[in-house]
């Protein structure tokens, strides 16, 4: 007698599970195994929950021929610790992507940060001083490529400060060939760096990633950013805050805008090198990557004084509050835009007011050939005699330009000399 039976009857919820592991797992370069599972009738374990755990534990370094020596910190130990790597249904092909980032938390800055710097540690607040290291200001790279404030807004708008982006940059005879070598090629120095910043720093470094590439092509709103990640908007409040704490995010208002209730706030890239690397390595990897030079040198030269402009506008409106005008000081400024009346949307690249209330000072900054200042003049007038927050106060114009202008009355111009001079 034959009777045929189905393997479940014999042994139910059987799964063949196929988890194939690297022999080593780098942290450097972030790696991802495929996880897939079938049920042993064939079928594709679809929708079927999945979690991996990784147990890690502290090694002894040895060396064959070395026996003798130790290569440990002795006076440093490192406890068992067990971390969830992944959590999560399989997809409709039974399969999953598990990456490693959690991984990353074990590093030494992660350790500190929980150890010392969190408020829930024991040893919170006992430090005895806090060093908080800032890039250095823009007069200094004027100083160590020797150049002349034109340029000197130009090289910042890149690499910013940080001066062993400086000495890199030393090594070319010229911006854009210093560009095309380091950044804009698989093989150069700065290609991958901001993967080696974030990885002592930052817990999920595909997520951080992607939020700051976003950020860099114009998504510059959390609902943007959230949609074009399909991740709810509420998910992403932590990792963006961390940006904004490790200062490569900044969260901009218009200005007066009260922060707390403002639902007009954009954030935007605060490290110039970074803000430069994703809006132009990330969109165009591919073209790196097949060694499209000739193609990206064209794009880089044709898009870099548009780029160059937003950093203008931002080092204008760092000056404002180091300088003097008409024997006034004046508060931090910020750009302001909005809609005032029926659809009618303005924006101000610069808005400050003087320390005693009196005056409001707007601005508008160029970074192109010679202007007719006359009309910018007056275009600028219009526009802010509709600021809201204006209140029948005096307005001061002010115009930011590249160079002098070839029509008009120079006024009232400001121009890489003077903002520059004042950013020491």
């Amino acid at each position: 007698i034959t009777k045929n039976l189905r393997v479940e009857t014999v042994k139910p919820n059987r799964l063949e599970i196929n988890f194939e592991l690297p022999e080593v797992i780098s942290l450097t370069n972030p790696q991802r195994v495929n996880l897939t599972s079938k049920w042993l009738n064939g079928l594709k374990a679809t929708g079927l929950k999945a979690e991996v755990d990784v147990k890690v534990r502290g090694g002894k370094t040895e060396f064959a021929k070395f026996k003798s020596y130790c290569f440990d910190n002795e006076t440093e130990q490192f406890d068992p610790e067990e971390l969830s790597v992944f959590s999560g249904p399989l997809n409709g092909e039974g399969l999953a992507n598990v990456g490693f980032g959690p991984l990353q938390d074990l590093s030494s800055q992660q350790m500190m940060n929980t150890a010392i710097l969190d408020s829930a540690s024991p040893l919170y607040g006992r430090a005895d001083e806090v060093i908080k290291i800032l890039p250095l200001m823009q007069h200094y790279i004027q100083k160590a490529l020797n150049i002349n404030s034109v340029k000197a807004v130009e090289e910042y708008a890149i690499w910013g400060g940080v001066p062993r982006y400086w000495e890199i940059r030393l090594r070319h005879e010229s911006l854009v060939e210093a560009v095309m070598e380091e950044v804009l090629n698989s093989d150069g120095l700065l290609y991958d760096e901001p993967s080696r910043l974030f990885l002592d720093e930052m817990r999920d470094l595909e997520l951080s990633s992607s939020i700051l590439s976003l950020v860099g092509n114009g998504c510059n709103r959390l609902s943007e950013i959230a949609a074009r990640l399909e991740r709810p908007a509420t998910s992403l409040t932590t990792p963006i805050s961390r940006l904004i704490s490790y200062g490569y995010l900044q969260r901009e208002l218009p200005y007066a805008e009260l922060p707390k209730n403002s639902k007009r706030s954009l954030y935007k890239i605060a490290d110039p090198f970074l803000n430069f690397y994703f809006h132009y390595v990330t969109p165009y990897r591919s073209l790196i990557e097949f060694r499209r030079q000739e193609r990206l040198k064209d794009l880089l030269e044709s898009s870099l004084s548009n780029y160059v402009a937003n950093m203008w506008e931002h080092l204008c409106r760092q000056a404002i509050p180091l300088m003097t005008i008409e024997g006034m000081t004046f508060r931090p400024a910020s750009r302001w835009w909005g809609t005032v009346g029926r659809n009618n949307a303005i924006e101000l690249d610069v808005v400050s007011e003087s320390d005693d209330g009196s005056t409001v000072l707007v601005g508008e900054c160029k970074w192109s050939g010679r202007e007719n200042v006359d009309q910018l003049r007056s275009s600028l007038l219009q526009r802010a005699s509709q600021l809201p927050f204006l209140r029948g106060r005096r307005v001061l114009p002010l115009l930011f330009l590249k160079e002098k202008p070839k029509s008009g009355t120079p006024d009232g111009c400001l121009y890489p000399d003077d903002i520059i001079e004042q950013l020491t």
